[in-house]
C-alpha cells in the first residue's frame, strides 16, 4: 500500500474518535425564555452568586463582573445586560454562588470544568436523614427521588449512602439533613439565606446544599434545603430527581461547573428521562473520592503504536517513510476506500478520559482512524464506530442531509457543524446528540461575512483557540466560539506558508496541523515553521490504508500480481531494448 492511501485512512479516524468526548455529556437542552431585569436586581444577582463583592461597584467593575458572567454562562460577553443575559439570570436555579473565594474563576483557567468546594467527606460511608416531605409527592416518591439522586453518584465512586431515621433536631447525627421550607424555612443560621419564592411567580432559586469541609457552614455542612414554594414533580416540571441529584454534588464537595450540559452547571433546565452524568462531573467527583473499584474503565478500539516506518509520517521531524502492505476494504455494500478517496471534513473529539480521537466523514459515511498519536488499526472496522459516534452523525444527518463542511468541538462539549454560510450546534442529551434550538445561524453571527463559507476548522485545545477557514483565509476564535480574534481574517499562507488554499478539512497530528485538500494533504511543523518535504501526501493511502488511486492490484492474489508486473516489465525492457 502506499503512503498515500494510508494517510486517507487515518484521517477518516481521527474525526470519527474526537466525537467520543461527547459521549458522556448529561442531557441538556438550554430552552430561554424572554425576561426582564433592571440593573438594581442584576447587581443583586451577580453580588449573591460571587461575580461582584461590594454594595456599590463602579462602572468597570459592573462591566467586568457582566463579562464574567457571560464567560461562565457561554453568551456573547458584551459586557452589558442584553436580552439573552437578562433571560439567564431569571432561569430557575441552585442558591449555590457560582464564584467562591478562593476559586479560580473561569476565564482564568485553562479550559471550562468543574469547580471543588473545600475537602471532601473524610469517610466515604455516608448517612442521610428526611427533616421533612414535601407534600407535592407521595413519600415514598420523595425517597425514590433522593436514592436515585444519590445513586447518581455512588455509580462512579466508592461513595454508600444509608438512610437514617428522621427527627426535628438539627444535630450531627445524620451526616446529610434533607429540609422542605419556604422563606427562611426554619433554619437560624447566618450562612443559610431564604428562598425567594416559587419560579412560576418569579422566583429564582429552588433549592442549596452546603459542601462539607467548610468550618463556616459546621452545623450544616451536607446539608440540602428544597424551596417548598416549587411544586415538586415526579419525571416531570421542577423534578425532584434532578435538582437532588445538583444538590448532592454540592453536598460532596463539587462547586458548580461551566460546562453547559454537566449536572453541576447552575441553571436547571428540566426533567430528562434519558439522564447520563457529564463526564465533567464525573471527573471532579472522581477527584475527590476516586472511581468506583467494581466499575471497571470502558474498553477501547484496539489501537497500534506508530513506528518510524509505518506509513504515516511523523511531523516533529522529516523521517523517511517507508511503504506497507496495501489493502481493500470492503462491506457487503460499501467500498470504503473508494468512498473515502476525499473528505467531507474530519474532526478531533475527546472522551471522558480526555482521550483525541480523530474522525473523517464522507457523504454519510464516518471512519475514525487515530486515537492520540496512534492509528488504529483497521479504521473501516465497523466495531471502531461506537453508539455514540454514530449518534452524533445520525442527528446531524437527520437534521440536514448536505454534507458537512467543517465540524468543530467546542470547549463546553457541545459540537458544532458548518454548512456553507450556516452553522448549527449539537448537544449530547441521554444517548443522542439534540440540536440545541435557534440554529442553524449565519455565520454572520459569528462576526464573519455572509458571502464567504467555511470549508474547514482546526481546535488547537491547548491554546482555546478555533480557527474557522474560508477559500484563502482564516478566522480565529477562542475555544467556544464567542470572541473573534480582530486580527482576522489573515491569509493561510500567512501562518502555514507552503499549505494550499481551498481546503476540505484541517486537523491535529503529533502536535502539529495537518491540512486535507482534495485526495492529498500537508503536515507543518510547527517547531521549523515549514511544511516537510515529503508532503503533500496521499490521505487514502497513509490514514485509510488503501491501495494507490486507480488501483485494482490489491484485488489481484499477490502472486497472480508479481507475475502481471514482472511481465509488462519484461515486455518493456524487450521494447526498450528493440528501441536501441
Amino acid at each position: 500500500m502506499t503512503m498515500k492511501e494510508q494517510n486517507n485512512c487515518v484521517l477518516v479516524a481521527l474525526i470519527l474518535l474526537r466525537i467520543l468526548t461527547l459521549t458522556s455529556s448529561a442531557p441538556v437542552q438550554r430552552s430561554i425564555q424572554s425576561s426582564s431585569m433592571n440593573m438594581e436586581d442584576a447587581h443583586r444577582w451577580l453580588k449573591k452568586y460571587g461575580y461582584m463583592r461590594t454594595d456599590n461597584p463602579s462602572g468597570k467593575e459592573v462591566t467586568e463582573a457582566m463579562m464574567l458572567v457571560q464567560q461562565f454562562y457561554g453568551l456573547s460577553q458584551t459586557g452589558e445586560l442584553d436580552q439573552d443575559t437578562t433571560n439567564m439570570m431569571s432561569e430557575p436555579r441552585c442558591g449555590v454562588a457560582d464564584i467562591q473565594p478562593g476559586i479560580v474563576p473561569p476565564g482564568n483557567r485553562r479550559r471550562r470544568r468543574f469547580t471543588l468546594l473545600g475537602d471532601p467527606w473524610d469517610s466515604t460511608s455516608l448517612s442521610y436523614r428526611f427533616n421533612n416531605y414535601t407534600p407535592d409527592l407521595s413519600l415514598s416518591q420523595v425517597r425514590s427521588a433522593i436514592e436515585r439522586a444519590l445513586g447518581v453518584w455512588a455509580e462512579v465512586t466508592p461513595l454508600t449512602f444509608t438512610r437514617e431515621q428522621g427527627g426535628t433536631s438539627f444535630v450531627t447525627a445524620s451526616d446529610i439533613e434533607i429540609v422542605f421550607g419556604s422563606g427562611s424555612h426554619g433554619i437560624n443560621h447566618p450562612a443559610d439565606s431564604p428562598f425567594d419564592g416559587s419560579s412560576s411567580a418569579g422566583g429564582v432559586v429552588l433549592a442549596h446544599a452546603f459542601n462539607p469541609g467548610s468550618v463556616r457552614f459546621r452545623d450544616l455542612r451536607g446539608d440540602m434545603h428544597f424551596d417548598e414554594d416549587e411544586r415538586w414533580q415526579d419525571a416531570a416540571g421542577i423534578d425532584l430527581f434532578t435538582v437532588a441529584a445538583h444538590e448532592f454534588g454540592h453536598s460532596l464537595g463539587l462547586g458548580h461547573s461551566d460546562v453547559l450540559g454537566a449536572l453541576m452547571f447552575p441553571t436547571y433546565y428540566g426533567y430528562n428521562a434519558n439522564f447520563r452524568l457529564h463526564e465533567d462531573d464525573i471527573e471532579g467527583i472522581q477527584s475527590l473520592y476516586g472511581p468506583r473499584p467494581s466499575t471497571p474503565r470502558p474498553s477501547t478500539p484496539k489501537v497500534t503504536t506508530i513506528a518510524k516506518t509505518q506509513r504515516i509520517p511523523n511531523t516533529s521531524t522529516a523521517s523517511v517513510v517507508t511503504e506497507t502492505t496495501t489493502r481493500r476494504i470492503t462491506t457487503s455494500s460499501v467500498d470504503y476506500c473508494e468512498v473515502f478517496t476525499t473528505v467531507d471534513t474530519v474532526a478531533t473529539l475527546y472522551n471522558s478520559y480526555d482521550d483525541a480521537y480523530t474522525i473523517a466523514s464522507k457523504r454519510q459515511e464516518i471512519v475514525p482512524f487515530a486515537k492520540g498519536n496512534e492509528i488504529l488499526e483497521n479504521p473501516f472496522s465497523r466495531g471502531n464506530i461506537g453508539a455514540e459516534i454514530q449518534a452524533v452523525f445520525a442527528a446531524i444527518w437527520e437534521d440536514n442531509n448536505l454534507p458537512v463542511a467543517a465540524m468543530v468541538e467546542k470547549q463546553d462539549g457541545s459540537l458544532v457543524v458548518f454548512r456553507g454560510s450556516f452553522y448549527w450546534q449539537y448537544i449530547l442529551s441521554g444517548s443522542k446528540y439534540e440540536p440545541i434550538p435557534g440554529f442553524p445561524k449565519s455565520i454572520s453571527t459569528l462576526g464573519l461575512p455572509e458571502t464567504v463559507q467555511i470549508t474547514a476548522a482546526l481546535s488547537v485545545r491547548d491554546e482555546d483557540v478555533i480557527h474557522l477557514f474560508t477559500t484563502s483565509q482564516y478566522w480565529s476564535f477562542d475555544g467556544d466560539l464567542n470572541t473573534l480574534d480582530m486580527t482576522s481574517p489573515k491569509m493561510i499562507s500567512s501562518r502555514w506558508p507552503g499549505i494550499p488554499s481551498d481546503l476540505n478539512a484541517a486537523f491535529n497530528w503529533q502536535g502539529n496541523p495537518c491540512f486535507v485538500r482534495n485526495t492529498e494533504y500537508w503536515c507543518f511543523n510547527e517547531t521549523s515553521s515549514e511544511v516537510g518535504t515529503e508532503f503533500p501526501r496521499s490521505m487514502n493511502e497513509d490514514w485509510f490504508g488503501c491501495d494507490p488511486l486507480g488501483s485494482d492490484a490489491a484485488s489481484m492474489n499477490p502472486i497472480v500480481t508479481t507475475m502481471v508486473v514482472s511481465f509488462f516489465c519484461f515486455v518493456a525492457a524487450i521494447a526498450n531494448l528493440n528501441f536501441e
